[in-house]
This record gives C-alpha cells, sequence and structure tokens, in this order.
C-alpha cells in the first residue's frame, strides 16, 4: 500500500525554498488534528474527492478544483477518496512577505472568501503546463531559480483569475490600485479602525464614492469586508489562543469592551464568542 502523503509532510521542504510544487498530495491532516495554515497554498485537485473542515465549514473538493488558501485559517480533512491526489503550488509565510504586489495580495479579499472554482478540462490542462514549467525551473539548479518561480506563479494566477472571471461577475475584471490601497489599509489597520469613512480618507475619497467603488471591484461593500476581517481575527485568537479570555481578546481587537465585541460576533456569526470556542473543543 502507498503512504498517504500530506501537507504536514511539506512543511520543511516549503520553509527551506520558500516557493516550491509539492506532487502526490493524497490526503490532509484528520479532522482531530486541525492545521493551522501559515503559508500560501494553491491546490489543484487531480482526481478523488475531499472533505475538509475549512473554518468549521465542511467543504468538498472535486476534481479539476482549485482552492486558494490563505495563512491563519484551520484547515483539515474529513474524509477522501481513494483515490484522492492533488498538486500544490505553496509559498512560506515568510517569502510571501516580500511579495506584497504579487495577485496572490491583490485579489485576496475575493479569493479569500470564494476560495474555489472547478475548472474545465481544457482550462485544467492549461493551469497543469504552468505548473510543468516552474517544476522544470525548481529542479533546474539555476541560481535565479526563484525568481523565474515567481515570475511563472504571476502568470499561473492571473490566467486563474481570468478563468474565475469567466464563472463569477462579482469578481473586479479590472483591478485598480484604490483596491490595492484599501486591502493594504485594512489589514494593516482592522484591529483598530472600522469606521468606512477611516478607509475612504486613506485613498482621498468621499464615503459614497469610495463605497461604490469597492462595492464594483469586489461584490461587497468596504463594511462587509472589514467586519469579515475582525471576525476572522477574532475566531483566529479564539481558537489559537486559548490562554486569552474574552475581554482580553476585546482588548486586543480594539472593542470598547467585552460586551460590545460579543454582540458585535454574535451578530456576525450567529452565536458568542464563548459559544464558538466551545464548539472548538472536538480539536482537543
Amino acid at each position: 500500500m502507498t503512504e498517504k502523503k500530506t501537507i504536514d509532510d511539506c512543511w520543511a521542504r516549503i520553509n527551506e525554498r520558500g516557493i516550491t510544487i509539492l506532487d502526490n498530495i493524497t490526503a490532509l491532516p484528520h479532522i482531530n488534528e486541525p492545521q493551522k495554515t501559515s503559508g500560501f497554498i494553491l491546490c489543484i485537485n487531480n482526481k478523488g474527492t475531499l472533505d475538509v473542515d475549512y473554518d468549521l465549514r465542511i467543504r468538498t473538493v472535486h476534481p479539476r478544483q482549485v482552492a486558494f488558501i490563505y495563512p491563519n485559517h484551520i484547515l483539515s480533512a474529513h474524509k477522501s477518496s481513494p483515490d484522492y491526489d492533488s498538486t500544490l503550488v505553496a509559498l512560506s509565510e515568510s517569502f510571501i512577505a516580500e511579495l506584497s504586489g504579487h495577485p496572490i495580495y491583490r485579489n485576496r479579499l475575493v479569493f479569500e472568501t470564494a476560495s474555489s472554482f472547478i475548472l474545465t478540462e481544457e482550462q485544467y490542462y492549461q493551469v497543469h503546463r504552468i505548473i510543468d514549467a516552474m517544476r522544470v525551473i525548481e529542479n533546474s539548479g539555476m541560481p535565479t531559480w526563484r525568481e523565474f518561480m515567481v515570475e511563472l506563479s504571476y502568470s499561473l494566477v492571473q490566467l486563474l483569475q481570468y478563468f474565475y472571471l469567466q464563472t463569477n461577475s462579482n469578481f473586479s475584471k479590472r483591478p485598480t490600485r484604490k483596491n490595492d490601497k484599501f486591502r493594504d489599509a485594512l489589514f494593516k489597520h482592522f484591529r483598530t479602525q472600522r469606521n468606512v469613512s477611516f478607509y475612504a480618507e486613506q485613498l482621498c475619497l468621499s464615503d459614497k464614492h469610495f463605497s461604490a467603488v469597492i462595492k464594483n471591484e469586489t461584490g461587497h461593500s468596504p463594511g462587509y469586508w472589514i467586519r469579515k476581517r475582525v471576525i476572522a481575527e477574532a475566531k483566529l485568537l479564539l481558537r489559537t489562543n486559548p490562554d486569552l479570555n474574552i475581554q482580553d481578546i476585546s482588548n486586543e481587537l480594539n472593542f470598547e469592551g467585552q460586551a460590545s465585541f460579543s454582540r458585535f460576533f454574535k451578530r456576525e456569526t450567529g452565536m458568542t464568542p464563548s459559544a464558538y470556542r466551545q464548539s472548538l473543543t472536538h480539536w482537543n
């Protein structure tokens, strides 16, 4: 019997090389052993199916399905078919920190929400042609192989964006620097700034114009993205910092008090922070 190869088996390689192609991934960590994602992973499912627990939502990954997996999420396998196999394009967290202009970051607001879609057979073939080229470059021994890998990954993500556009009209067809600046400001200031006016001011736009631009480019209002980013961080703190109490997390996220944070969290998720944390006990 062939030993199953999981992403856990590959983190040392990812961290060592910065950017790498991983073939023949046949499993992910078991649901009782959740994995907190650190680097960026582009997963292309070649065959079979996999049920994945991604931030407490079970999703089934099908053949030819592409998934964008960003840092700071909880990912674990629920079950997989015997023939499951995937290819990963993986970047370490320290490496992607150097790629602020890469489309991996420019399109994060959308891809982190609509994180997967299925390719046609022709699209799947074209994606693998770029990955084949990346694999050749990685194994070439060239001193500048990383630079070429980055360029090819840029082309790969741009191509996937184009394929995504063909089936999802909410994605911005022409990303602008305004969207880039909002993304950068949001990831920098979300802990202390939840007011749309603050981000509009960063872009030197009126609130109305700013809201219209972001809604047109991403399919959602700035307020939606602000709330989503705060909730994502709150869930991460609740999941991965058991020593922090609810008041501590409220302080981390600059809420007026624990009651204010709890109301916000329940309004966005349907449960209190304590109830959410309690729901995670099956991971222990």
